[in-house]
């Protein structure tokens, strides 16, 4: 699993880089866009977890003082976006392990990263909108 997780990091540097108005901001870029995925992955996740497997949430965040979509907000970046964020600096941009990864993984020619981000990005919207037909139909 970690090994996929490295030849999908490794392809996502080699796309980004690969555009020329990205040479000075492929760290960020290639960063953003596999948090964002990753986040998503985790959100799906915990949620089916949540949901359908325990029956119960185990967090609550609540700002009296904050309007929903601030705390939805705040909750989105604690609780997915910032552990993907710190998980990816650790294993990847941490000592510049990166250039590591780049010499093993050569994967200029795989599409892991654009399945990946693609996959990450509408599997949620799909199921979302199943559970919504689903739930008018019956």
């Amino acid at each position: 699993m970690i090994r996929l997780y490295y030849r999908i990091w490794a392809n996502c540097i080699y796309r980004i880089k690969s555009q020329p108005a990205n040479m000075k901001t492929w760290k960020v870029g290639s960063m953003i866009l596999m948090t964002l995925a990753m986040s998503m992955n985790m959100l799906l996740l915990l949620t089916i977890l949540q949901r359908y497997v325990l029956h119960m949430y185990f967090y609550k965040f609540d700002v009296p003082e904050m309007s929903t979509y601030v705390n939805n907000v705040l909750l989105f970046i604690t609780l997915y976006v910032f552990p993907c964020f710190m998980v990816n600096y650790f294993l990847i941009f941490r000592n510049d392990r990166y250039k590591l990864l780049l010499k093993i993984h050569h994967s200029e020619t795989d599409n892991l990263f654009i399945t990946y981000f693609v996959i990450s990005m509408a599997l949620p919207v799909i199921l979302l909108w199943t559970g919504i037909i689903i739930s008018k139909v019956g």
